[in-house]
């Protein structure tokens, strides 16, 4: 499970290259990051940066815009295992009924819950593995 995350990431990264026309040479120049070790995640062979500085040079390299920016570090906190932790903090936290009163509160529909429970359970199994 690990490795399809890992190459989702890759896959993102990959066709933000190709869609703007860019090396692996001129995205490590402009990021500051290692040639092999961004082969390496354009391969889906390692796990993407988990820092958030190293994310936002790459993103920056890739010509991302904000939103793409952070759907990148999302990804890269949720293949890496820090969501879950995240998540570990909110339950530590007692702060679920309040989640669950903020998204009443929003009125979700239906479909946005059922995402959110499979996103909460994709994390656990992740965790788990």
């Amino acid at each position: 499970m690990a490795e399809n995350k890992r190459n989702s990431f890759a896959l993102l990264m990959h066709n933000k290259m190709k869609e703007r026309k860019l090396t692996l040479r001129e995205v490590s120049r402009r990021s500051g990051i290692d040639v092999g070790n961004l082969s390496r995640i354009e391969r889906g062979n390692t796990y993407p940066p988990k820092k958030r500085e190293v994310l936002l040079k790459l993103a920056e390299a890739l010509q991302m815009d904000s939103t793409e920016t952070e759907s990148l570090i999302e990804q890269s906190k949720f293949i890496n295992g820090q969501l879950v932790n995240e998540l570990q903090n909110v339950r530590e936290m007692n702060v679920i009924p309040m989640l669950l009163r903020a998204i009443d509160n929003e009125k979700l529909r239906e479909e946005d819950v059922e995402k959110l429970i499979e996103m909460i359970k994709d994390a656990n199994t992740f965790k788990e593995n």
